[in-house]
This record gives structure tokens, C-alpha cells and sequence, in this order.
């Protein structure tokens, strides 16, 4: 969540994948595409026309503290992200 709120003016999802470092390994790209649906479906982003992902309003408005980075092991879709 933390990657998607520092651009304010969003980020597609090929460009989230790379700043992740995922972009190679299918296994942990399926896992932040999922996360990505998972939020969206929570509300707390959305996906422009353009194909960029943004905080909604209501998800700024929540303060959860700094974000926790990703764990450099996790290799499966049940792994947590921190997007």
C-alpha cells in the first residue's frame, strides 16, 4: 500500500512489479496481483482508465503507521505483500 500512496498520481502495475523486484518470478507476481485485487476490493485502491493504480480518499484518511517491507522469502500466493 505504501508503494501506490508515495505516487499520488499512480502507478501501473507492470511499473509496481518492478519497483517490487518481482517482475520475474511468476510466483510473486501472481501474489502482489492478487493483493492488488484484494485492496481494490476493500476500497482502499482503485484503478484509473489509465491503468494506474491510486490510494483512494478513504484509504489516505486511515493512518496504519510506516509500512512494513516485503519479506525477501516469500515465494506464493499466500505470501503477504506490502503494496
Amino acid at each position: 500500500m505504501g508503494s501506490i500512496e508515495g505516487f499520488p498520481r499512480g502507478r501501473t502495475t507492470e511499473q509496481l512489479l518492478a519497483l517490487l523486484a518481482v517482475d520475474f518470478d511468476p510466483l510473486r507476481r501472481a501474489a502482489v496481483v492478487a493483493e492488488l485485487g484484494e485492496l481494490a476490493r476493500q476500497g482502499a485502491i482503485r484503478r484509473g482508465r489509465d491503468g494506474r493504480w491510486r490510494a483512494t480518499a478513504q484509504s489516505r484518511a486511515v493512518q496504519e503507521g510506516p509500512p512494513e517491507p516485503a519479506e525477501s522469502g516469500a515465494t506464493g500466493p499466500s505470501s503477504t505483500w506490502r503494496i
